[in-house]
């Protein structure tokens, strides 16, 4: 790929914490595009992805994840985007601060692969490995799930044998209450499925 597509994500539902909404602008504001540009490859800034205002987004319990409607919606868009840039050749560069936007691109990315009868791998470099779900966080924070919603297609795989194969994510607790439990999970049901289309929800 030669050419790279920008999608800015200034979204704070995720954590507890105000600020990482500022993400995208601050990456910008250290002429990102023209440092790249400068590499030789084109770039297309497309903006901002539409991120509800916190003050305006259904809280709600929503049974351990905050904001969970919310973020889903984003994380839509977001996967719609990821998919449509790269089935035009462009590498899709998210900006962002808030970590449950991983379910987005992932899935996007995913599905693109996933018509070509390809696997996507996901290198998770972070201090933690946000493999909560809302059964095993204590705070409700989605920006601690997306590396446990996205671990697991919504069918369990199936190895060449027949039997299946749960992600280390999904084995290494029990199915009622760990991290990564996934007994009728809502963030689980509403994360993109990381093998299907970004329209396709576990």
């Amino acid at each position: 790929m030669t050419s790279v597509r920008i999608i800015g994500v200034p979204m704070d539902l995720g954590a507890s914490r105000r600020g990482v909404d500022m993400g995208p602008s601050a990456v910008r504001y250290t002429d990102l595009r023209d440092r790249i540009e400068k590499l030789g490859i084109q770039v297309a800034d497309t903006g901002n992805v539409s991120v509800p205002f916190r003050e305006d987004a259904a809280k709600g319990a929503q049974r351990g994840a905050r904001y969970l409607g919310a973020i889903t919606d984003v994380c839509t868009d977001i996967a719609s985007r990821t998919r449509t840039a790269l089935e035009a050749g462009d590498f899709p560069v998210v900006l962002g601060g808030d970590h449950a936007l991983a379910a987005g691109y992932i899935a996007g990315a995913a599905a693109y692969l996933a018509r070509k009868e390809q696997r996507l791998g996901v290198l998770w470099v972070d201090a933690h490995g946000d493999l909560n779900t809302p059964a095993s966080s204590r705070s409700g924070n989605v920006h601690g799930m997306p590396g446990c919603a996205t671990s697991t297609p919504r069918s369990a795989r199936t190895s060449s044998s027949g039997t299946s194969r749960r992600s280390r994510c999904a084995r290494s607790t029990s199915a009622a209450s760990g991290p990564c439990s996934r007994r009728r999970s809502p963030w689980r049901r509403a994360t993109p499925a990381a093998s299907g289309s970004p329209s396709t929800w576990t």
